[in-house]
């Protein structure tokens, strides 16, 4: 597109010339960009504007050059990554140092489209069509054509129900959990009924409000609340999770970043970047 425009700023140049040329030698104007001429038919003003004129394509093919330059660039840099969880600021609160380390300096890394809160078999499914290039999941134990963080993060899911609440009288228990991640098996001799989750708050205020029985989340969640109590059973469920990719050139260069940043950031030489927008983008 910019060399066709090119083209046709210099033939609009030769084009001008001839007519002027052509104009002054029949009415033996004068060898000047500035003049006026008035016939019998026609009066044709003239106020140096041929040069205003190139000027201004030249301007506007510069500008065309640089917008197809940086919508190149967009398209080869950005790298689509998914998420299970809605990361919220007040959601990061709840996690530890290391846990948030993970998810502040992902969420910083330039040259991302951020897609979080999808379920979980909808996130896999995404991932295997290529839709996007990345989620943050296990790392697969025999990678085919995938590439994984050297950087994990940990999580252990728990049990929690109201402090004092006496579950085990109970002929059921209604357990809330992320409806966007699989359901997990628990320790209890009760029946179960499930409630899924949008969001871990939902979770908080359902089983503040005593509507759900038992919420299932990591196990830094209530460390600073007092009316929620973490049951005495192992954790349901530990994950280690990755930044995991397609294999090519562009994935590749993009966990080499994420994992020298976050190495930075844990040795105490660099920061995660948390004013840098999450720029959540929608997949279909």
């Amino acid at each position: 597109m910019t060399n066709s425009v090119i083209v046709n700023v210099m033939v609009m140049m030769a084009g001008k010339q001839r007519l002027l040329e052509a104009l002054k030698s029949q009415r033996h104007m004068p060898d000047n960009s500035t003049f006026f001429y008035q016939g019998d038919d026609m009066m044709l003003r003239v106020v140096n504007v041929g040069n205003w004129c190139v000027l201004f394509l030249i301007v506007l093919v510069g500008i065309i050059w640089l917008c197809e330059a940086r919508a190149q660039d967009d398209s080869v840099e950005s790298v689509r990554v998914g998420n299970v969880v809605t990361v919220t600021d007040q959601w990061l609160l709840s996690l530890t140092s290391e846990q948030k380390n993970f998810y502040k300096t992902l969420r910083a890394m330039s040259g991302r489209q951020w897609s979080d809160g999808l379920p979980f078999d909808r996130l896999n499914g995404l991932f295997a069509s290529r839709q996007v290039d990345c989620i943050v999941a296990e790392a697969p134990v025999e990678p085919a054509d995938t590439i994984a963080s050297v950087h994990k993060v940990r999580f252990e899911m728990m049990m929690f129900a109201r402090t004092g609440e006496a579950l085990l009288r109970d002929d059921s228990v209604t357990v809330g959990y992320l409806a966007t991640l699989p359901r997990m098996k628990l320790p209890l001799a009760q029946d179960v009924e499930w409630y899924g989750l949008r969001t871990i708050k939902q979770g908080i205020d359902l089983i503040g409000a005593g509507r759900i029985d038992v919420l299932i989340a990591h196990a830094s969640l209530f460390e600073d609340d007092a009316s929620i109590a973490r049951l005495p059973f192992p954790p349901v469920h530990v994950i280690e999770l990755a930044l995991v990719c397609h294999d090519t050139p562009i994935n590749r260069d993009f966990i080499t970043a994420f994992d020298a940043r976050l190495r930075s950031v844990r040795d105490g030489s660099g920061n995660t970047g948390t004013a840098i927008s999450t720029n959540r983008v929608n997949v279909s």
